[in-house]
């Protein structure tokens, strides 16, 4: 982002979040976590919530599709094109019809086109589970759910050598995506 640090940007989400009435970030979160990926070592930045283990500070809901319905209203409110202006990211005037057109049509592209994907990353999961589907088929299985409900197909030749499902980090990581 445009002259924001990414300690700018937690003390962005922050400020936004106390302004809904929620708690300030406690000093151990700044101390504890990693907000730049570190120069020295890779580390998973696929976003989760952790239990510190230090019985004050606990991240685990009652349900994960509340974390997930959450995040979408929240992420849907300040990724608007108003709001993106108030904080100085865009420069020209939001108060157009063919700026709320293309808003639109963005999180159409980005929310609604992606609906079958989710629902076959869980069908094959599902599939794999309830034992209909067996190693020897994982490749194959992916791709004709994929056919059938995005109307896709790979782009080349696929085997069951490759595991095309284990691309998105959801599948290795045992993570139910349509919550």
């Amino acid at each position: 982002m445009y002259g924001y640090s990414p300690v700018d940007i937690f003390r962005l989400a922050e400020d936004f979040f106390v302004s809904l009435n929620m708690t300030a970030l406690p000093l151990d979160f700044w101390q504890g976590s990693i907000l730049e990926e570190p120069v020295d070592r890779m580390v998973l930045c696929q976003p989760s919530a952790w239990d510190f283990c230090n019985r004050r500070d606990y991240r685990d809901g009652a349900n994960p599709a509340f974390h997930e319905a959450i995040g979408e209203a929240i992420g849907l409110s300040v990724g608007t094109p108003r709001h993106l202006q108030a904080l100085g990211l865009v420069q020209a005037s939001v108060d157009d019809t063919a700026v709320d057109i293309n808003f639109l049509y963005s999180m159409a592209l980005e929310k609604v086109a992606f609906l079958p994907f989710a629902y076959i990353m869980d069908k094959w999961r599902y599939d794999v589970f309830k034992g209909e589907i067996g190693r020897d088929q994982y490749t194959c299985h992916w791709w004709r759910l994929s056919e059938q409900y995005q109307g896709i197909k790979p782009p080349v030749l696929r085997s069951e050598i490759d595991f095309d499902p284990g691309a998105k980090y959801h599948i290795p990581a045992n993570i139910p995506y349509l919550r």
